[in-house]
C-alpha cells in the first residue's frame, strides 16, 4: 500500500513535469532501466498509451551493450532527467551497470545529493537501493513473488504512470482485474482465455505446428510480439513436469510477429506457402486514434484480407481463371499454376478493439497472461521459473573473469572459448579499450 501511495506521489508530480513537492523543477526526460518483464511490459505501454502534455520524454535502456546509454546521455541534461531503475533483486547485472554510469554521470554535473532526487527505484531490495544512492522515500517495494514477466501492474507500471499519468494506468490495471474476474467466473464456452489457451495447446500438440504468430494492426502496439515472445517462451519453454518428469508433450511454441502491413512484406509469404504452418494472432483497431478514417479502412481491410487469404488460399481453377483474366499464355499458366496457387487451411483468430483505451489495453494483455497459464496447467510445467535463464548469466560472470585474467581458464567450457578470448583481449588492447 505504501509503494501505492508513493507511486501516486511520484507520477502526478512527473507527470506535469517537476519533482514532487518542488514545482518549480523541471523534469524534461525520464530514463527507465530495466531487462525483460520490468522493460518490455512498460515500454510496449508507453508506446501504446497517450502521453500527457507536460510529461516528460520516456527513453528506455536493457542491454548491457553500452551504445544506446553513451548515445543518450549526449542528448540529455543531468539538471532535468529523472532515473527509474528496475530491477527485483537489484543484483541485475545490466541494470546496475547502467545505473552506475548514470548515477556518476550526473552526481559529476548535480553533486550527490542534488543527483540523488533524481533517482527512484522499483525493486524487492528496498535496501540495495538505498544503499546505492537512492533516497528511501523513493524506493517503490514489489513483491518478492512478482515475476518480471507478470509485473507491469505492479510499480514497475511506474514509468507509465508518468508519462501517461496515475488514473490512465489505473484505468489499465482495472482493465486486468476484468479479465482476472472474468477467467474466474465465466462458463467455460464463454471463457476467452481458457478458448484461447486451449486453442494454444491444439495447435501444438494435436496440430504439431511449432510456432506461433502476433501481428498488430497498429502501430501503437509495435511491441506486443516481443512481449507475448517473452511472456510464452519464458513462461512455458520448459521440458520437465511439476513433479520433475520429462516432458511427452511439445511445449511452448516459438513466437515471431511484426507490425501491420510490414509484416506482410517480411513475413506472409511464408504463412502463405511456407513448408510450415504457423497460426497466428491478428489484433485490429476499429476507431483509431487520428481522423484519416479512409486509411483506417485500408489498414484493416489488409488485416481481413490476410486472415481470410490464409485460411481459404487460391485453388487450381481459381488460379488458372486469374491468370487468363491477366493474358497469360497456356504455356505462362502451366509453368506459374504450382507457384500462385496457395494451400490454405492455415489458422488464424482475429481480437478486435472497438478502440484502444487502457482499459481494452489492460483486458487483452491479462487475457493473454491468464491464456499461457492455461497452457501450463494443461501441460502440467511451472509457468512462473526460468531457471534456463540462469546458467548463461553464471557463465558469463566466469567468462567475465577468465578474460580479465592471465590464466588458463580450467573448466570445459571455458577452455573451448581459449581462443576467442584470446583474440578479444589482442584487440581490446590494441583500442585501448581493456
Amino acid at each position: 500500500q505504501l509503494s501505492l501511495i508513493r507511486l501516486q506521489l511520484l507520477a502526478d508530480s512527473l507527470h506535469e513535469g517537476h519533482l514532487p513537492d518542488r514545482p518549480d523543477s523541471l523534469v524534461s526526460d525520464i530514463v527507465h532501466v530495466g531487462i525483460g518483464g520490468s522493460l518490455m511490459g512498460p515500454q510496449l505501454l508507453c508506446a501504446a498509451l497517450p502521453t500527457g502534455i507536460a510529461a516528460p520524454a520516456v527513453h528506455f535502456l536493457s542491454s548491457v551493450d553500452a551504445f544506446d546509454r553513451e548515445r543518450l546521455l549526449l542528448d540529455l541534461d543531468p539538471a532535468t532527467t529523472v532515473i527509474v531503475l528496475v530491477s527485483k533483486s537489484f543484483t541485475t547485472s545490466e541494470i546496475l551497470a547502467h545505473g552506475r554510469r548514470l548515477r556518476d554521470w550526473m552526481q559529476q554535473a548535480l553533486g550527490e545529493s542534488a543527483s540523488s532526487q533524481r533517482l527512484i527505484a522499483v525493486t524487492s531490495a528496498p535496501a540495495r537501493a538505498v544503499a546505492f544512492g537512492v533516497p528511501e522515500d523513493q524506493v517503490l517495494a514489489m513483491g518478492e513473488w512478482t515475476g518480471g514477466r507478470y509485473s507491469i501492474w505492479s510499480p514497475v507500471g511506474l514509468t507509465v504512470a508518468i508519462t501517461a499519468g496515475a488514473n490512465m494506468f489505473a484505468s489499465f490495471c482495472a482493465g486486468g482485474a476484468a479479465m482476472d474476474q472474468h477467467f474466474r467466473t465465466a462458463d467455460a464456452a464463454d471463457n476467452l482465455p481458457l478458448i484461447h489457451g486451449l486453442l494454444s495447446v491444439w495447435h501444438r500438440n494435436i496440430c504439431g505446428y511449432p510456432a506461433r504468430g502476433l501481428i498488430p494492426y497498429d502501430s501503437r502496439l509495435r511491441g506486443m510480439p516481443g512481449w507475448l515472445q517473452q511472456l510464452q517462451m519464458e513462461s512455458n519453454g520448459k521440458s520437465v513436469t511439476l513433479d520433475g518428469a520429462r516432458m511427452t508433450l511439445e511445449t511452448s511454441p516459438v513466437v515471431l510477429g511484426d507490425c501491420g502491413t510490414d509484416a506482410q512484406h517480411a513475413l506472409f509469404q511464408a504463412f502463405h506457402q511456407g513448408t510450415q504452418v504457423v497460426p497466428l494472432d491478428f489484433i485490429g483497431v476499429v476507431r483509431p486514434a487520428h481522423q484519416d478514417h479512409c486509411a483506417q479502412q485500408d489498414l484493416l481491410s489488409h488485416l481481413l484480407a490476410q486472415a481470410t487469404a490464409l485460411a481459404f488460399g487460391r485453388n487450381e481453377t481459381e488460379t488458372r481463371d486469374m491468370m487468363q483474366m491477366e493474358g497469360k499464355t497456356a504455356g505462362q499458366i502451366e509453368f506459374l499454376l504450382p507457384h500462385r496457387r496457395m494451400p490454405g487451411e492455415r489458422p488464424s483468430s482475429i481480437l478486435m478493439l472497438d478502440e484502444l483505451t487502457a482499459e481494452n489495453l489492460g483486458m487483452m494483455l491479462a487475457l493473454y497472461e491468464h491464456s499461457i497459464f492455461v497452457e501450463s496447467v494443461i501441460w502440467q510445467i511451472n509457468a512462473f521459473d526460468q531457471w534456463g535463464v540462469e546458467l548463461g548469466k553464471v557463465l558469463a560472470s566466469q567468462i567475465q573473469s577468465a578474460m580479465g585474467s592471465s590464466d588458463n581458464a580450467d573448466s570445459p567450457e571455458l577452455a573451448s572459448l581459449q581462443g576467442l578470448m584470446k583474440h578479444i583481449k589482442q584487440q581490446s588492447k590494441q583500442t585501448g579499450s581493456e
